[in-house]
């Protein structure tokens, strides 16, 4: 619809732009994710948040988040609050929701692999000619300023 009502846009030159390869990548990724959690993930997070239950509070808050994250960095953000959500759930952890989703956001800047926006973001820039920024440019700085950002946040969460 928008494409016929505006003049300087056609279908052809929206479906020609489409970056097709991170379409298919989500898509993908969604599925292997999916069965992943149906044969095992959720049991190796539940396991994993388990052996953090005999740190006080807050340090387990953050070994929690920085699961969720590393999740996130490596599986996609959408996917990972999905999947921390089924093992919230089976473990009667509902109050944790929130750090679910904190950590998720949060995690997406170790990798770009971690946002839909940041593949779509780095892919347009490249398109454009722009200064390319390399997955290995984009750990490194993720590496040095998310761990702060994500201790920081989730320090700030268990106040509240």
């Amino acid at each position: 619809y928008f494409a016929k009502t505006r003049t300087n846009v056609s279908g052809k030159k929206i479906v020609r732009n489409t970056p097709w390869e991170i379409i298919f990548f989500a898509l993908g990724l969604f599925i292997v994710v999916y069965a992943l959690s149906k044969h095992g993930l959720v049991g190796i997070l539940e396991t994993a948040m388990l052996s953090l239950g005999n740190l006080v509070l807050p340090l387990r808050l953050i070994g929690d988040a920085f699961l969720f994250s590393f999740l996130a960095s490596i599986m996609n953000n959408l996917p990972s609050v999905i999947t921390v959500n089924l093992t919230l759930i089976h473990l009667h952890q509902n109050s944790l929701v929130f750090l679910n989703v904190l950590a998720n956001d949060v995690g997406t800047k170790f990798t770009p692999i971690g946002s839909l926006a940041t593949l779509l973001w780095m892919n347009i820039i490249r398109k454009k000619g722009e200064k390319d920024i390399t997955y290995r440019y984009f750990v490194k700085i993720g590496l040095v300023f998310t761990p702060p950002v994500l201790i920081l946040s989730v320090l700030a969460l268990w106040l509240v």
